[in-house]
């Protein structure tokens, strides 16, 4: 559209301390960074004329995010900040509000961001020589953005092909269904930002633990999923409706598409998003009604845990209340004998009295000795549970565990595909 747009920069401890001084300290810690990093970004910006509009969506509910929009409006006004304004959409119609051409290629550039940021963790991992590795993937990840941003997507799987043919000669220590791997969930904004998870992904890639972080486009699946079964009341007309529709179709054909195509690289393995399924899951916790991470968090523990990973961190801003609520429920449950009260699934002969989950609140502060201490002894869990993974079969298959998960993604691939 000729819009000239820009990704506010990882947040740091200037941006927390910013925040903080326009906050009362008590509220959620990505307020403050979204808050600070927006004012970081006035103090800069080189041209005084810019008209500037900041992206911060809303939703309904039980969390605090739905006074984020309000808080910056009334912190604009009261610094009398010119030339400033919110863009604000919401979860409960599916973020609609955009055209779907724009909207489509927000989903793909979300979809390869899953992607390639599940590829950058399992090659922080397994890479010989990690520096070389990262080089070339910061490099191969500048000609993804050059694509999107120059050429407005043009060629974008031609670029995707050559991404992951590069990607895949990067000698490896191990292949990837040989390593552990962890599933890092919870709060949406927090489990995606780098300063608020702080050194988790390195400190668990030293122990040859590949974190694999919930993905955006399951959260923005989740929502279109409350508004197909009338959890939001979205309010369409008969030409939203279609334009709704023809989005999700959209999306999914995407997910899939890209996620199969970045799997060729070797460092990926592609699980279809499946809601409904985290839901079914969920539901032993919680009522679907009661909307938010919480049910997501429970449903994905349960559906992948001993299966396509070890083990799972959920991490939250301090005193966050869905956080708080998903670590009371799934901690009482965490007997391996639970599992197949809360799951139909086949599970693996594993000899552990308890399945490695760990909930941990951040205030952007460093982590506390406890909390360290929590982490170390999670990550001795998950290595056991790995070992007696490896050492077991999964049905009919007689390669590791971690192969068997591939086989199955197949199938389920091919039995959405008829």
């Amino acid at each position: 559209t000729g819009t000239k747009a820009t990704a506010v920069p990882v947040y740091d401890q200037n941006a927390l301390k910013a925040g903080r001084a326009h906050a009362s300290c008590k509220e959620c810690l990505p307020l403050l960074l979204t808050t600070g990093g927006l004012l970081k970004y006035l103090e800069t910006r080189t041209s005084s004329n810019e008209k500037l509009i900041y992206f911060m969506p809303t939703c309904g509910g039980n969390c605090r995010f739905t006074q984020y929009n309000v808080f910056l409006h009334k912190l604009i006004n009261k610094n009398q900040i010119p030339d400033v304004a919110l863009l604000t959409l919401s979860n409960e119609n599916g973020y609609a509000g955009l055209a779907l051409p724009y909207v489509l290629n927000v989903l793909k550039s979300i979809i390869i961001a899953d992607c390639m940021d599940d590829i950058r963790n399992a090659l922080f991992t397994l890479a010989k020589d990690r520096k070389s590795a990262m080089k070339k993937f910061d490099d191969q990840w500048s000609l993804i953005i050059d694509t999107l941003q120059n050429n407005k997507g043009k060629g974008l799987f031609k670029t995707l092909n050559s991404v992951v043919k590069e990607l895949s000669q990067i000698p490896l220590k191990m292949k990837i269904t040989d390593a552990p791997v962890v599933s890092l969930m919870g709060e949406i904004f927090v489990r995606r930002d780098y300063f608020s998870c702080q050194d988790i992904l390195e400190r668990l890639a030293t122990r040859n633990i590949i974190v694999k972080r919930a993905p955006i486009s399951e959260w923005l699946d989740y929502c279109d999923y409350n508004v197909k079964t009338g959890i939001y009341e979205s309010q369409f007309g008969i030409g939203g409706q279609v334009e709704f529709h023809t989005k999700v179709f959209l999306q999914k054909w995407y997910e899939n598409k890209i996620g199969k195509l970045m799997e060729k690289s070797g460092l990926y393995i592609h699980e279809p998003i499946n809601i409904p399924s985290l839901i079914k899951y969920g539901k032993y916790f919680f009522d679907e009604r009661f909307t938010g991470e919480a049910i997501l968090v429970a449903g994905s523990f349960y559906k992948h845990v001993l299966h396509s990973i070890q083990g799972a961190i959920s991490i939250g801003p301090f005193a966050c209340m869905p956080t708080r609520v998903t670590e009371a429920t799934v901690t009482s449950q965490l007997a391996t004998s639970c599992i197949s009260t809360i799951t139909d699934r086949e599970i693996p002969p594993v000899d552990i009295a308890t399945l490695p989950f760990l909930s941990i609140e951040t205030d952007g502060g460093p982590f506390s000795q406890i909390i360290e201490t929590r982490i170390e002894a999670f990550c001795l869990q998950v290595e056991r549970v790995h070992q007696q993974m490896q050492h077991s079969h999964y049905g009919n298959h007689t390669g590791t565990f971690q192969e068997a998960i591939i086989v199955d993604s197949i199938k389920t691939r091919e039995k959405s595909n008829v």
